[in-house]
């Protein structure tokens, strides 16, 4: 049993509702954080670089898929544009950006809707 049940019984739907933030949020930050990592790889063309690079991009895509809010969480935060390739080849999961692009492109913040546009 959790510490939830232990404590008052089963979860409240706000109590679920504020865990299910907290995991998106913890990971969003995940996802930049192996964002971080492809980062310095994106122009090494050795097979150390690629593999790293593929196994990176095959955990966000595996992130993205189990939790599609992730991706638009994700692109609301922004990340450095020279990832934008690097994605958009290995993460198959990036078309689901296509759902809420309109949003990208009505915010005021030109360097997101820069982000719609590339």
């Amino acid at each position: 049993a959790s510490l939830l049940d232990a404590r008052k019984g089963a979860p409240s739907q706000e109590d679920e509702g504020q865990l299910d933030n907290l995991m998106l949020t913890q990971e969003s930050a995940l996802v930049q954080i192996l964002l971080e990592i492809v980062l310095p790889t994106i122009h090494l063309e050795s097979p150390a670089a690629q593999q790293t690079r593929a196994a990176v991009l095959q955990q966000v895509h595996r992130i993205f898929l189990r939790r599609p809010l992730v991706i638009k969480l994700v692109h609301f935060q922004g990340y450095d544009d020279r990832l934008i390739k690097p994605l958009v080849d290995g993460v198959p999961s990036m078309y689901l950006v296509r759902d809420w692009n309109h949003e990208l492109l009505t915010q005021p913040d030109p360097l997101l809707r820069a982000f719609a546009v590339l």
